[in-house]
């Protein structure tokens, strides 16, 4: 069954409609990886801000597949999409660990 599932995550990532095409730079650095993610919008907080200290919210959250990066993103690392340079927050992966979803801050 989990087979059906990642075929499925990979036609997802092709489909131009529901993905955009991104470069991931591991340790924020070097030639890059060009991949497909699917962009989603963040989950504001249900009670606000956490004690009041602003917005804990991500500027961005993308799902990548984790046969494109195999290794866990790690904060610091970057994410090229279009003319827009995000860096990764946090990373975890999905139920089925079939993707990764980063938690990305615009990067200055």
């Amino acid at each position: 069954m989990a087979d059906a599932f990642a075929a499925a995550a990979v036609v997802l990532h092709a489909d131009q409609n529901l993905s955009e095409p991104a470069t991931y730079y591991a340790g924020g650095a070097g030639p890059g990886q060009v991949l497909r993610v699917i962009r989603s919008a963040p989950i504001a907080p249900a009670f606000g801000p956490a004690g009041g200290m602003g917005s804990l919210q991500p500027a961005c959250v993308v799902d990548m597949l984790v046969a494109d990066v195999p290794t866990q993103p790690s904060p610091g690392d970057l994410l090229l999409m279009g003319s827009e340079t995000f860096r990764v927050e946090s990373a975890e992966r999905d139920d089925l660990r079939l993707a990764w979803r980063l938690m990305l801050a615009e990067a200055a």
